[in-house]
This record gives structure tokens, C-alpha cells and sequence, in this order.
């Protein structure tokens, strides 16, 4: 995961105890973040779309979720509980979310393409 961005990440991952797989992906503005369709163990994320790269602890999944209403186009982290695929939001609202790191109760993400601009989010639900 270490050279994923939201532009090409993994879309494909299959473990021993989880699947994860994008479908139907395709590019949110020309050079933009790449979103698609997300199946947790081959069952659909409800109706929403998803971009990448993800972080995954001992019971959720971290990924960015693309909110497309009237006025924006933007993204906010949602958590996703692997055992039972519901779905919370943390944070604010953000143009793009590139997650990179789970530290010290705090999930750390970039608001840029160039990895210049960071902000953390605590965990504690």
C-alpha cells in the first residue's frame, strides 16, 4: 500500500479471512480521484461510491466516501464495521482524502495530490 494514491490504488484484495473489491470504477473529474462501486466479502457497500487507498484495523474498514449532492463533490472518511458493514462518517467534508496512517488513536489523511497538506481525525467513536 505504500505507493497507493486516490489516482491508482489496489482494487483488488483477497485475504484469508476478507475480500475487498472496486467495481465500475472510473475517474472523478479528468486527472482527478478514482471512485467506484466497493464489495466488502462480495456483498455491496449499500448504493455508495468509494474511492482508495483504504485502511483497514482488527474491526473496521477506514475509505474515503464520495458525497455527490446539488452543491458539492467532495469526500469524508467512513467507517465501516467489517462485521456488521455499517457505515459511520468522521471528519469534515474535503475535496480529496488520501488516508495514509492509524496512529495513537488518530486516522491521518492528505487534502492534495501532492501529499503536502495533512490533517488527523481522532478515532474514538
Amino acid at each position: 500500500m505504500k505507493n497507493e494514491n486516490p489516482i491508482s490504488f489496489i482494487t483488488v484484495v483477497r485475504q484469508n479471512l476478507f475480500s475487498l473489491e472496486y467495481k465500475n470504477l472510473r475517474e472523478f473529474g479528468q486527472g482527478g480521484p478514482v471512485i467506484g462501486e466497493l464489495y466488502f466479502n462480495e456483498k455491496r457497500i449499500l448504493k455508495f461510491l468509494f474511492g482508495g487507498p483504504y485502511l483497514k484495523d482488527k474491526n473496521n474498514l477506514y475509505i474515503p466516501l464520495f458525497i455527490n449532492n446539488f452543491f458539492s463533490k467532495k469526500f469524508k472518511i467512513a467507517v465501516i464495521n467489517v462485521n456488521t458493514l455499517k457505515i459511520k462518517t468522521i471528519g469534515i467534508s474535503e475535496n480529496l482524502i488520501w488516508l495514509y496512517k492509524i496512529e495513537d488513536d488518530y486516522i491521518y489523511y492528505y487534502t492534495n495530490i501532492d501529499a503536502s497538506v495533512s490533517k488527523r481525525v481522532l478515532l474514538k467513536f
